[in-house]
């Protein structure tokens, strides 16, 4: 599995961590992760964000049907993007959050995007999702046809998500990704 998250716990649950290298520069990497209308090319939903500490966002999963509110808790342009997320109306509870950091890298950057759970509990799905948007916004940069990629169709059933549509492009392997950070998660928890 290239460019797999690496699973660690930590005091308030769990974080995977995923490392990519880019060949573009950081300016370049952070108007992909920060601007709507760039994020739409790589990420599985349309994002509103307002870009500053405190600042809503909302990710429109429109392929199943789900909104997921977040509030922008680190901005330091062009290094560091931070923001929460939560399901439903969880909104005073404990959150789960992403943390995107770009580090130049010779002509190129280093990203490195923390995706920080309080649970592993259904989790393989989300996280193989986002390895699969990873991979599709390395692609892109490098100037690849977005269109050639989409998420499966389906909904939410008892907190599951239960697929209408396969994917197609990367997006095609999200169901053996999924499997292989199941067994990978099982792995590192027994130990």
């Amino acid at each position: 599995m290239a460019g797999e998250g690496v699973l660690r716990k930590n005091s308030d649950g769990y974080e995977v961590i995923f490392e990519r290298r880019i060949p573009h520069a950081p300016e370049r990497v952070w108007a992909m992760l920060t601007e709507p209308e760039n994020i739409e090319t790589w990420f599985c939903a349309r994002v509103e964000l307002d870009g500053r500490p405190g600042g809503q966002m909302v990710e429109h999963h429109d392929h199943v049907g789900v909104d997921v509110p977040g509030e922008v808790t680190r901005w330091e342009p062009p290094r560091v993007f931070e923001h929460n997320w939560w399901f439903g109306d969880t909104k005073g509870g404990p959150r789960d959050s992403v943390l995107c950091e770009l580090f130049p890298d010779g002509s190129g950057t280093r990203l490195v995007y923390t995706d920080r759970r309080r649970s592993l509990e259904r989790a393989e799905g989300g996280i193989a999702g986002r390895h699969v948007c990873l991979d599709i916004l390395s692609d892109v940069l490098d100037g690849a046809d977005p269109s050639v990629h989409a998420p499966p169709m389906g909904d939410f059933r008892d907190g599951e998500f239960v697929q209408s549509r396969a994917g197609r492009g990367r997006w095609a392997d999200g169901e053996e990704l999924t499997r292989e950070y199941r067994r990978y998660f099982a792995t590192v928890m027994a130990r």
